[in-house]
């Protein structure tokens, strides 16, 4: 509460696809519906949400490797993160509390200088069988779409569950370049 600016801010409470956030209590408290999607860590420009340690192991954790790295020579993690997560004024450099874990600083590292080091756990756990249509997270966010709070942009039955990007041992395992070049 030290950082949150409630009631001025209520980004959390607008955006939360369960209605998990209690402000009614002091210090406020996410109900057990909470399907721990971050959305709302994500979304608070000042940080203010403090997420528990079995929460972090289960998001993705990238480690950049400075032996491996070329920085400041070269920028391009920093250049195309989309959250602007990656915080190379502390030593060693971390992927901050912006990171959406979607990668793509792990994936277009020339020199494979960012290491995820539970990605068996995370993203690549699910290739090539993809999520169990039955999990607890997948049934909530079912409900939170029957509501109207959830929409999603593709079926699960349409998503690539096997991707090649995982399997990759290459760096990087996608370019940038080729990227723009269309």
């Amino acid at each position: 509460m030290r950082k949150c600016t409630y009631p001025k801010c209520t980004l959390c409470l607008d955006n939360c696809i369960m209605n998990s956030i209690d402000f009614s209590v002091s210090p406020p408290v996410f109900r057990t519906n909470c399907v721990n999607c971050s959305l709302c860590d994500k979304l608070c420009p000042v940080g203010a949400i403090e997420v528990d340690a079995e929460t972090k192991k289960r998001r993705t954790q990238h480690v950049i490797n400075m032996e491996k790295c070329k920085y400041p020579k070269c920028t391009i993690c920093i250049d195309y993160c989309p959250m602007n997560a990656l915080d190379f004024s502390v030593s060693p450099p971390v992927s901050n509390w912006r990171c959406e874990g979607c990668d793509l600083c792990w994936v277009i590292c020339p020199e494979g200088a960012i290491e995820i080091t539970n990605l068996d756990t995370t993203h690549a756990a699910m290739a090539p069988k993809g999520p169990d249509p039955n999990h607890h997270f997948l049934k909530l966010l079912a409900e939170a779409e029957a509501k109207g709070k959830f929409r999603r942009l593709t079926p699960l039955d349409k998503v690539g569950w096997d991707n090649i990007v995982y399997k990759m041992k290459r760096h990087p395992r996608f370019s940038i370049e080729e990227l723009e070049k269309d």
